[in-house]
């Protein structure tokens, strides 16, 4: 079974990748574009003292000129995560879907300037994306101060462009069903088989691809594989506080939150393995049985954002800008985007389209309630060390290490109570 790396693993290959994206490398880079180098500056997720300086990818604003012009222009470089489960093919999917989308005319896309996917061969020495640098800024920063009126027609923006993201055709290859984006020697964009659940978790078994039920069958299964007792790990997680010292945990809000594991057990991985088997027998089952088993055709499938929320909407003067963080899309169903537009519509809770305008395929409510489960099961066993924040102390990190093996997120139970 793949293994999982330690955060001192992480960090060791992060520390690599960001130690080879050099000024002089970029401006090498930027020398085959035409453009020359002016600065370059990471942004900060979190700039206050202890916060993480990046979530999954360390990111850069760039500034840059053409040969012929004096005026500036602002690009965005993503360092891509190392972590081994996501390398190459988040990038590959993210380029590919983002020149796929493109091609068939969806407006606000970063248009890509320069990427690879393999450190090895990398003008860089890492996996990187080179993008256009969207105008605006974030909704997420306006929304709330927002009017009833001023909301509406931000909706229908993003309506109208579903409807053009919607009629993307699929790209060639993969299996019948759920893929994700991939990229063929030419550059070229193929369909590859399996759902973008796996870009965050071990890679999948290809015939994981062939439905919903068999990539949700195949989650679950690779979770009843992993977990088993947390009681050997809190023994290990309680030594290693020790030897962190409380004042260091107060410090840190992940090691409070691994202090509280430590001394406040939560239910169990073991009993959670249980209910996770349980729901394969059950729900999956019955999905498959109602919906697949009939041998209906999967019509409904279309190519999907998968992150939609307002930290990923740009915008500006009242017109939406850009759509940003394409790691996650795929080819599927349009559920997670229905269902996000439903979020900002105030329709959650509608098992239809949510007023998106977006194909709702049948079984729609039994398949979202599964689909939100299976979307937090990889944070039983997944985790990024840049998520636990700005802890440099080695035994704090060892700490947090331990603890995210432990962890079993409140919402995951909340999920299988809806089922």
């Amino acid at each position: 079974m793949l293994p999982h790396p330690t955060f001192d693993e992480q960090d060791a290959l992060m520390n690599s990748a960001l130690a080879s994206a050099t000024g002089p490398k970029l401006e090498a880079l930027l020398k085959t574009l035409s453009l020359e180098l002016l600065s370059l500056d990471q942004i900060l997720e979190s700039p206050e003292p202890g916060g993480r300086p990046f979530n999954n990818n360390a990111v850069f604003a760039v500034a840059v000129k053409a040969a012929e012009s004096q005026q500036p222009q602002e690009l965005i470089l993503r360092v891509q995560n190392t972590h081994s489960w996501r390398r190459r093919r988040v990038t590959e999917n993210e380029v590919a879907v983002m020149r796929w989308v493109s091609l068939h005319d969806v407006p606000l896309v970063p248009q890509v300037l320069a990427f690879s996917a393999d450190a090895s061969t990398s003008p860089l020495g890492c996996e990187f994306i080179l993008m256009e640098k969207i105008q605006g800024q974030s909704l997420s920063q306006t929304w709330h101060k927002l009017s009833v009126e001023e909301r509406s027609r931000y909706m229908e923006q993003l309506r109208a462009w579903l409807a053009r993201l919607r009629a993307v055709p699929r790209p060639p290859g993969g299996g019948p069903c759920l893929a994700r984006f991939g990229l063929a020697g030419d550059g070229g964009v193929v369909a590859e088989d399996a759902g973008w659940w796996c870009h965050e978790g071990p890679p999948l078994p290809r015939e994981a691809g062939t439905s919903f039920a068999s990539l949700a069958s195949a989650v679950l299964r690779e979770a009843v594989a992993r977990l088993g007792g947390e009681g050997d790990l809190r023994d290990k997680l309680r030594s290693a506080l020790r030897e962190v010292g409380p004042e260091a945990i107060e410090a840190d809000a992940g090691l409070r939150a691994a202090a509280k594991c430590a001394t406040e057990p939560t239910s169990s991985r073991s009993a959670l393995r249980e209910c996770l088997q349980r729901a394969m027998d059950g729900p999956v089952a019955l999905y498959r049985a109602e919906q697949e088993m009939d041998g209906r055709p999967l019509d409904v499938l279309c190519c999907c954002h998968n992150d939609l929320h307002v930290g990923n909407l740009m915008v500006k003067d009242g017109d939406l800008t850009g759509v940003l963080d394409w790691e996650a899309a795929s080819w599927g169903f349009a559920d997670v985007d229905c269902q996000a537009f439903g979020e900002l519509a105030g329709k959650s809770g509608d098992p239809g389209d949510c007023g998106s305008g977006l194909p709702v395929a049948p079984g729609a409510a039994l398949r979202r309630l599964l689909m939100a489960l299976v979307q937090e099961v990889p944070s039983l066993y997944f985790s990024i060390a840049s998520w636990q924040g700005g802890c440099n102390d080695a035994a704090g990190r060892a700490a947090l290490d331990i603890y995210s093996r432990i962890v079993v997120d409140s919402d995951i139970w909340d999920k299988l109570k809806a089922l």
